[in-house]
């Protein structure tokens, strides 16, 4: 396992968006975020960790979020396993995407996903 840390500039004019490049070739098994500003205070937020526009986790805050608090996100039930792939001929599966709903306040959120390089995304499938 290994963590990629990411500091994402939330806007409270739009939703933002931004890539990281992955380091090799896994998938995203887990994702938390945290902020120092208040990012929602009439609604819940979303960041939502992507393979090009395809959720593989999604992190919600609540309608309140408490300053500096970690909020964990959620693989999603049927693209969580979605791996990535530097070398991948599909420029979409290099990176992780973070699409960060329009926030409350504008401030930085800090991110953590963590991702496996050592996962086979087929490894708990039955053989025939």
């Amino acid at each position: 396992m290994m963590y990629i840390f990411h500091t994402h500039a939330g806007s409270a004019s739009a939703g933002t968006t931004s890539t990281i490049p992955v380091p090799c070739k896994g998938r995203v098994v887990a994702a938390r975020a945290c902020s120092p500003v208040e990012i929602a205070n009439s609604g819940a937020e979303t960041i939502d960790i992507q393979r090009g526009t395809t959720s593989v986790n999604l992190i919600t805050t609540a309608a309140t979020y408490v300053v500096k608090t970690n909020v964990e996100g959620v693989s999603d039930v049927t693209n969580g396993k979605l791996e990535f792939d530097p070398a991948s001929a599909t420029a979409a599966n290099q990176v992780i995407t973070v699409a960060v709903s329009q926030l409350a306040a504008a401030g930085e959120i800090g991110i953590c996903i963590t991702f496996d390089e050592t996962s086979n995304p087929y490894a708990d499938m039955v053989g025939s």
